[in-house]
């Protein structure tokens, strides 16, 4: 990533969520912050139904990881959902910050 972008990545989400504890040592080696999420909606299954996907973003409250996916394909959905998400985000006056923030990871 950082040969391709320049920037040196400080954050790590494990595929499928699934680490461990060995791996936690060796990314916190690294410098790189493990995050996980508490909100996973399921966009990277064409099978669920539109509704379904928005139904699940309507339990979002303060404090929550959202896990969305940018996948070759998807691109579509990703951007339905996230317009989805913003209403979601507006009607119960939420706001987003950055995940840095809150991670103390530089």
């Amino acid at each position: 990533i950082e040969d391709a972008t320049g920037l040196r990545p400080v954050l790590y989400r494990p595929p499928y969520g699934r680490i461990l504890p060995r791996q936690l040592s060796l990314l916190r080696g690294l410098g790189l912050h493990t995050v996980l999420w508490s909100q996973l909606p399921g966009d990277w299954d064409e099978r669920i139904p539109a509704h379904v996907l928005h139904s699940r973003l309507g339990s979002v409250a303060g404090g929550d990881i959202v896990v969305l996916h940018d996948r070759e394909g998807g691109r579509r959905s990703l951007a339905v959902l996230l317009r989805a998400l913003h209403r979601v985000l507006r009607t119960k006056n939420l706001r987003t910050y950055p995940l840095l923030q809150f991670t103390g990871a530089q």
